[in-house]
């Protein structure tokens, strides 16, 4: 089975770890295993934009 992009998972990974520590998406990213099926990390990616746009808004709302 394919898995999905390493470089890309990784990269989010270390955008992830610019976030406080508090951050939901940072959290759960950081957990997730460096190697994912495709499908599995396809039907995660969504999820995953959304807990970081939330993440960030509440930054942005705390300045």
């Amino acid at each position: 089975m394919r898995e999905c992009g390493y470089v890309k998972l990784h990269e989010l990974k270390k955008f992830v770890k610019t976030l406080p520590e508090d951050a939901v998406s940072r959290e759960i990213i950081l957990d997730e295993r460096d190697k994912l099926p495709f499908r599995e990390c396809m039907s995660k990616i969504d999820l995953w934009i959304r807990l970081i746009e939330r993440d960030l808004k509440r930054i942005e709302n705390e300045k």
